[in-house]
């Protein structure tokens, strides 16, 4: 997995969103080498590689949990208060809205696909820390 993976992972994403994504990694790719370094390790490039693409689905996962969770609590909380549905411009975003659907299904997705592959421990680990788990999974 490297950088490539995560253009790849993001593609079809809006622009927006594929930059944050592409940006973060790339700079975890920048900085792994010292990460490495000051985790006791060789900077061999197939770990420089997981780094980096640990680092797209680290950021992908906190847009995609912070956006539900803020959608999810703002309908909650307005729901709680008759205070009616979240709106951004002319954008609705209630809980029935095809937009909150298709960021819920997302948020699911990606939380199931964590799971299954072992990943949501690793995810909220320091990433010299990481790096010796990934080491330790081969």
């Amino acid at each position: 997995m490297s950088l490539r993976d995560v253009e790849d992972l993001v593609a079809d994403l809006p622009y927006a969103l594929r930059i944050q994504i592409v940006g973060y990694a790339r700079s975890v790719e920048l900085a792994a080498p010292t990460i490495l370094l000051e985790a006791g390790l060789q900077a061999a490039p197939s770990l420089i590689d997981q780094l980096t693409f640990l680092a797209g689905v680290r950021r992908l996962e906190a847009i995609v949990s912070s956006s539900y969770w803020t959608l999810y609590n703002a309908n909650r909380l307005l729901g709680e208060t008759d205070g009616g549905i979240p709106v951004v411009g002319s954008t609705e975003y209630s809980t029935t809205a095809p937009i909150y659907k298709r960021l819920r299904r997302l948020y699911n997705d990606l939380e199931e696909i964590l799971e299954d592959q072992g990943l949501r421990a690793v995810l909220r680990m320091p990433y010299g820390q990481a790096a010796l788990e990934l080491l330790n999974e081969r």
